[in-house]
């Protein structure tokens, strides 16, 4: 990693075992890669700093265990398939707002879609599933020591990794408020108190265990929750 004299342009890459050393892991042995680049600039004229980042994640994960009449051989995961996440970002401060953005385009291997071992047959039609999320977030710095925050997540399927499953199966809408107060902050010492609400929408993820109790009708079905977080921070 490193970042040029005045720290506008940063960068780093990662290189990451996933059997730390252990041929024995059960996780499997495969490297996965990192990759981060950052730029930011001063916007002037009271338009405030911002910063645009790029990102790539390269991952890998076994698909089943070695293993011998039900008996493990090895320990070690086998069938590495792959899976990928990249995207990039927009960090704008100006002198009452921060306004974060960030866009996430993901893929997973058919067998890893499907949760089947890749010594196996695939489901007819099965195949890579593609989605995209991401989230957007609005701060509104009232004072020093009040900021109103709101941000809204969202994931939409782009492809199923098995075509039996409807379309919208897994796209998520997440809409959440909350604020940050420090009742006391100095050069020294801050404390923060962080209350949240949070409305999420998943969609078609209604499956057999819950339609045991509720029914087969809400099997696929939309199901929204909601729920309150209050956390505190001190900062020394």
């Amino acid at each position: 990693m490193g970042h040029n004299a005045n720290s506008y342009t940063r960068y780093a890459f990662s290189v990451m075992s996933s059997d730390a050393g252990s041929f024995a892991n059960p996780y499997g042995n495969s490297v996965d890669f990192y990759g981060h680049f950052q730029q930011a600039w001063n916007v002037g004229h009271d338009l405030g700093y911002m910063k645009a980042s790029a990102f790539a994640y390269f991952g890998q994960w076994p698909t089943y265990f070695q293993t011998l009449g039900g008996t493990s051989i090895g320990g070690t995961g086998s069938g590495t398939k792959g899976w990928t996440a990249s995207g990039a970002s927009l960090l704008w401060f100006t002198p009452k707002w921060v306004w974060s953005n960030v866009y996430v385009h993901g893929t997973e291997d058919a067998y890893l879609a499907n949760n089947l071992p890749s010594n196996g047959p695939l489901p007819v039609g099965a195949r890579t599933a593609i989605w995209n999320g991401g989230f957007s977030e609005a701060d509104y710095m009232y004072t020093p020591q009040l900021a109103w925050i709101g941000r809204y997540e969202t994931v939409r399927m782009s492809q199923q990794g098995n075509p039996l499953n409807p379309g919208n199966m897994g796209n998520l809408d997440a809409l959440t408020f909350g604020i940050r107060w420090y009742p006391f902050m100095n050069t020294r010492v801050g404390f923060a108190i962080n209350p949240e609400y949070s409305v999420v929408r998943s969609r078609g993820v209604g499956n057999n265990l819950f339609a045991g109790f509720y029914g087969p009708s809400f099997n696929n079905a939309d199901v929204t929750s909601s729920s309150i977080f209050l956390g505190f921070n001190f900062e020394f």
